[in-house]
């Protein structure tokens, strides 16, 4: 039903001056941790070919999410926290020079009958449809920050 054209790590233009920042969250922010994380389907329809769509749209696309990064780079961060209660370390956003963010562009290519309208529609529809095209994000790993295990998982 849908096929991956390409999948792309887009980074904010490199800044030599930032080696690594943290934002230490707030209070507000901790209730959000326990949340489940928030998935998002953005979907356009083009009448171009995909051929046009890759080489006319998506690089555009590329450079303008680079470019809006450079001023919101705590999105390409990872999100840090504790491993246990009696930890020096405080949940925060850690950003790197190396961080970014993942793009994947699909196409849909299903029957008629379920086709893009079907999907992009404002109309109820079983959620099964939708939750195929959210991308997963990646599991979170153990590292050792400050003598102290902290679990590491990408904001967006």
């Amino acid at each position: 039903m849908v096929s991956v054209l390409e999948h792309h790590r887009v980074s904010p233009p490199l800044d030599p001056s930032v080696t690594v920042k943290l934002l230490p969250l707030t209070f507000f922010d901790m209730m959000w941790l326990t949340l489940p994380s928030l998935s998002r389907v953005y979907f356009y329809d083009f009448s171009c070919s995909t051929s046009q769509f890759m080489e006319k749209v998506v690089p555009p696309l590329k450079k303008s999410l680079a470019l809006a990064l450079k001023y919101y780079f705590p999105l390409c961060g990872n999100l840090i926290i504790p491993t246990n209660l009696t930890s020096n370390t405080t949940p925060a956003i850690r950003y790197s020079n190396d961080d970014s963010v993942s793009l994947t562009i699909a196409e849909f290519s299903g029957a008629t009958s379920k086709g893009f309208e079907h999907l992009s529609g404002n109309h109820p529809r079983d959620i099964d449809e939708l939750f195929a095209l959210v991308p997963q994000l990646p599991q979170g790993d153990t590292e050792t920050v400050e003598d102290d295990s902290v679990l590491v998982s990408p904001v967006l």
